[in-house]
């Protein structure tokens, strides 16, 4: 009897040990498939889709997987100052000028600046150059559009003085002639958005 107890003790301990190392070879396994995984251009990370890295300054920027709303680029004409500005990251500074200028009404850069996707509310209308450099980088991977898809013309948060209070800077981005064209504000187009990260 004494014997047999000790057998089923020592049998209690292997099937215990046994349940122990399988827990942790899984929580193991679990801990490495959820590494992170390198951000390079063309990933989908952090809400869109990765289009540019910029490793010195330690930032990367998403665009949105699909356009995100049809509007006007402003609720009235006006010249909004300071909308010039076209490099990378500048279509963020560019919609709160935009914003601060038009307040609150249904236009554009208004829509990305609220606009909350797949987790994150920090959207701005992006610049020409940020449409530019997705579309250079992601090649095939640019999200296709949507009913705009004939005239493929993009509002950007671009207002150059020389347009006048009436026109702003639209993007054309597949070929033929991809760039930038400049059109009445009131039209109701399509845009997509843009956010950056900070890299890990």
């Amino acid at each position: 009897m004494f014997l047999s107890l000790h057998n089923n003790i020592n049998h209690l301990k292997q099937l215990t040990m046994k349940k122990l190392m399988f827990l942790f070879i899984a929580v193991l396994f679990i801990a490495c498939s959820k590494e992170d995984k390198p951000i390079v251009i063309g990933s989908k990370a952090e809400g869109g889709i990765v289009f540019y890295i910029d490793e010195d300054l330690g930032y990367g920027f998403v665009i949105s997987e699909q356009v995100v709303g049809k509007a006007r680029w402003s609720p009235r004409y006006g010249l909004v100052e300071d909308v010039y500005n076209t490099f990378i990251g500048d279509g963020e500074i560019n919609t709160q000028n935009i914003v601060n200028y038009y307040g609150t009404d249904t236009y554009a850069a208004k829509i990305c600046y609220d606009l909350v996707l797949n987790g994150y509310n920090d959207w701005y209308l992006p610049a020409s150059i940020e449409y530019g450099m997705a579309n250079y980088n992601l090649g095939d991977k640019m999200p296709r559009l949507g009913s705009e898809a004939i005239s493929n013309r993009l509002w950007t948060s671009n207002n150059r003085q020389h347009m006048g209070d009436t026109r702003a800077q639209t993007y054309k981005a597949y070929e033929p002639l991809a760039g930038t064209w400049d059109v009445d504000k009131l039209t109701e187009l399509e845009f997509m958005a843009v956010r950056k990260f900070k890299l890990k």
